[in-house]
């Protein structure tokens, strides 16, 4: 019997370290959710303000309430200077989201203001932030068709030779896209928006009439369509994108592994109490069938 005690006390002492470790794990992860409860809520309310902010100054813009819309702006940039973007985009995003304050500073600034212009300003404002604060399903992926289209038409205009419907799609598409631009830097990779840049910038040389080629623009647009289409994620290649999915609830990953661990050790100490009992029984009770 002393040789089952001295056995089984490791292992019910084994057991109990293995609880304390998930107990401890399990308040380390409640109270590192609970510390970081403030900050992302400050972040995550500063950000939403950002966005009630960038849609007061569109609809004030579209109404041409030029007044109203200045102030919104300059408030606009007060909170973008201010807000945290730690987790939500990168040094290019947040690069490209004071590129976009500054135009349209500019352009609601200008001795002769241009309502498109306003408006489109605005607009791209309102994209971003709206990127910013829908991660998942922001507002600019809907412009995959409108760019569709423009591309289409520039895509016809190359395989007639018509340099000018050519020059006039690219306009519109260069147009359409730059209004989602800010938006792309924010939401995509470095390299996919510096990637759909640079094709915009080989359409504006090769639209040109001296330097209008109709096989090599055919080439670009065909670069472009698959480079649109990733970056829309459409495609049977979407899954390339899709980021690591964390488990939603890590403390129940970690009993979940605890039960496990905690079963093997009961079936553990079992067996070794089964073979204890067998150790210190009389021979006669050993399956030698009672005889002498």
């Amino acid at each position: 019997m002393m040789i089952r005690r001295r056995c089984t006390i490791p292992l019910c002492l084994l057991g109990l370290i293995v609880m304390l470790v998930l107990a401890g794990c399990g308040r380390e992860q409640a109270e590192g959710v609970k510390s970081m409860e403030m900050p992302l809520a400050e972040e995550s309310a500063q950000l939403q303000a950002l966005n009630v902010k960038a849609d007061e100054l569109y609809k004030h813009a579209a109404a041409g309430q030029y007044l109203e819309a200045r102030k919104a702006l300059e408030e606009f940039g007060n909170l973008a200077a201010s807000a945290s973007y730690a987790g939500v985009t990168g040094i290019e995003g947040v690069d490209a989201l004071t590129d976009a304050v500054v135009e349209a500073k500019r352009q609601f600034n200008a001795a002769s203001l241009e309502p498109e212009k306003v408006v489109h300003a605005a607009a791209r404002l309102k994209l971003a932030a709206d990127a910013l604060t829908h991660k998942k399903q922001p507002m600019w992926l809907h412009y995959y068709k409108v760019l569709s289209g423009d591309t289409a038409r520039l895509e016809e205009a190359a395989s007639k030779g018509n340099q000018a419907a050519a020059k006039a799609a690219f306009v519109a598409l260069n147009g359409h896209y730059d209004a989602i631009r800010p938006s792309v830097w924010i939401s995509r990779t470095p390299e996919e928006a510096e990637r759909m840049d640079s094709l915009l910038a080989f359409f504006a040389k090769q639209v040109e009439p001296a330097a209008f080629q109709k096989e090599a623009l055919e080439g670009g647009i065909r670069q472009w369509r698959e480079t649109l289409s990733a970056l829309f994620r459409k495609g049977d290649d979407q899954s390339v994108y899709l980021p690591i999915v964390e488990p939603d609830q890590p403390i129940l990953w970690t009993l979940t592994i605890g039960l496990v661990i905690a079963g093997v050790l009961a079936f553990a100490g079992w067996r070794m109490i089964r073979v204890e009992r067998e150790a210190v029984r009389p021979p006669r009770f050993r399956g030698m069938g009672g005889g002498n």
